[in-house]
């Protein structure tokens, strides 16, 4: 018994990453990364047994195309949520203008309760897409311990630079 596979290479499936489109359909702005290096943060918090919310920041160094998040913890707690919010940087002030509030922040992803597994949500699909954030923006990642509990929470930011 034989087979061959087919396997496409070069034309159009190739160009619909840079042309952005295909036979005249023409895809939406962040449908697609326009950055191809890939890039990963992890970031890690040690939370006490205290009902509170606990925040921990990292800033871009470069521009960089947002694509996905995931979560995990060493315990997991009925009760216990997340929340993800974008700072993007302050604009140039107008000509004649007052002076832009120093940071917005953005909520991103609002009271994402804790399940049993980890959990990784993928901006780049049917209910995402990719977002471009210019350099210097905060990505604040906000745990509530419902709970009470002690524990360690882990985020992993993924993007494309």
């Amino acid at each position: 018994m034989a087979f061959s596979p087919v396997l496409p290479v070069g034309g159009v499936v190739d160009e619909v990453k840079r042309i952005g489109h295909i036979d005249g359909i023409t895809f939406p702005e962040n449908a697609f990364p326009t950055l191809f290096g890939k890039y990963m943060k992890g970031l890690r918090m040690e939370l006490p047994a205290a009902i509170a919310p606990f925040s921990v920041e990292y800033q871009l160094p470069v521009e960089m195309e947002f694509a996905e998040m995931s979560f995990a913890a060493t315990g997991y707690s009925d009760g216990d949520y997340w929340e993800m919010f974008i700072g993007l940087p302050p604009g140039p002030t107008p000509p004649g203008g007052t002076q832009p509030p120093d940071r917005v922040f953005e909520l991103i992803y609002e009271t994402i309760y804790t399940k049993e597994l980890p959990q990784s949500i993928v901006a780049g699909n049917g209910i995402g897409n990719i977002t471009k954030l210019p350099a210097g923006t905060i990505i604040r990642m906000v745990f509530h311990n419902e709970s009470a509990a002690s524990k360690t929470v882990y985020y992993d930011l993924k993007f494309f630079k």
